[in-house]
């Protein structure tokens, strides 16, 4: 069962990879194969499109975070700017 398994998921991989990845499509129709490639690697090259911007050294400061990341420090940040805001309006207003 185990192999079995580990061998339809392989071939799972290398199914879906290779209709994603542009640069597989064309090493595919030049006759070339590439399915250990494919399986065990899923970003086709190291270049700053592909890798992770964390890992990058093409990206620096916020470009780095994902956006789950840059959401969260936005939302932060609208608080605080709305607790200044209240916090200066009540100062100045106050009797």
């Amino acid at each position: 069962m185990k192999r079995a398994l580990r061998r339809h998921h392989r071939a799972r991989l290398i199914a879906k990879r290779t209709k994603n990845i542009w640069w597989v499509k064309e090493n595919l129709k030049a006759g070339v194969e590439f399915s250990g490639v494919i399986a065990n690697t899923p970003t086709p090259c190291s270049c700053h499109g592909c890798r992770n911007p964390r890992h990058s050294n093409h990206y620096s400061g916020s470009e780095k975070l994902t956006m789950q990341e840059r959401r969260a420090m936005a939302a932060d940040q609208q608080q605080v700017d709305r607790w200044r805001h209240n916090s200066l309006r009540n100062w100045y207003f106050t009797d």
